[in-house]
């Protein structure tokens, strides 16, 4: 009942007919490796994956690295992604972001990209990104009023108040966000700028001008009448006011 001798029952030898006694099957394909005249007839590069799954069936790759997840094992992958983890195209010498597909530029170097890739948004991330609202000023990256104002720099992150910034046309606004302010309490926050013609509030209502910015108010043309009461709200930080008439 042992052929060979080697104190493996033939019925359950993998090679009856030569001592195998460990019986060894390398290629697992029921053959013993002593008498496997074909070596690993299912394993073509003997790393002990079948053919069928191996992701490199011609390249022995025993732990199966794919690291750019196409299907075809790092050792034998001659066009995937091996200087380029995410495989988006940029290499990860030059990628900000060398582990998620999704972004790959930071000008302020900040941790937040600039924008997404071709193709790509936030559903694409692997990473938890989140686009920089001010992607070249790395001490500002959200803003959640949608105010033009980062959150660092803003006094009321969570509010919206009107900015005027500058130019010839922003006095309009300022006069339009006086007119149209609910109750009796209207909000700006000003950094520098100019009024082009005459600025009137005669209206009963109370402005309060927020700083925490250097403020230049320039009476250009006509003086800005003020009836009522305008207050400057310096907690913030410092303001300045310049050349502004009241009467």
């Amino acid at each position: 009942d042992d052929l060979d001798c080697d104190t493996v029952p033939d019925g359950t030898d993998n090679c009856p007919a030569v001592a195998n006694p460990g019986q060894i099957d390398f290629d697992t394909d029921g053959i013993g490796d002593a008498c496997d005249t074909d070596g690993c007839t299912d394993d073509l590069d003997c790393d002990t994956v079948p053919d069928a799954t191996d992701n490199c069936p011609a390249t022995a790759n025993f732990d199966q690295a794919d690291s750019d997840t196409d299907g075809i094992g790092d050792l034998c992958d001659t066009g995937g992604c091996l200087d380029d983890l995410d495989c988006d195209t940029v290499l990860d010498a030059a990628d900000a972001f060398p582990d998620d597909p999704a972004a790959s530029v930071d000008s302020d170097q900040d941790g937040f990209p600039d924008d997404w890739n071709p193709g790509k948004s936030e559903a694409d991330t692997t990473t938890g990104l989140i686009l920089d609202v001010f992607p070249t000023d790395p001490d500002e990256t959200s803003d959640t009023d949608g105010d033009g104002w980062g959150d660092n720099g803003d006094c009321c992150p969570f509010n919206k108040p009107i900015h005027i910034v500058g130019g010839g046309d922003h006095w309009l606004s300022l006069q339009w966000v006086y007119d149209n302010a609910l109750g009796s309490f209207g909000t700006m926050q000003v950094q520098a700028f100019y009024t082009y013609g005459p600025l009137v509030l005669d209206q009963d209502k109370e402005i309060t001008i927020q700083g925490g910015f250097d403020c230049g108010f320039t009476n250009n043309s006509g003086a800005p009448t003020i009836i009522e009461s305008l207050l400057i709200d310096s907690l913030s930080g410092p303001v300045t006011v310049e050349n502004l008439v009241i009467q």
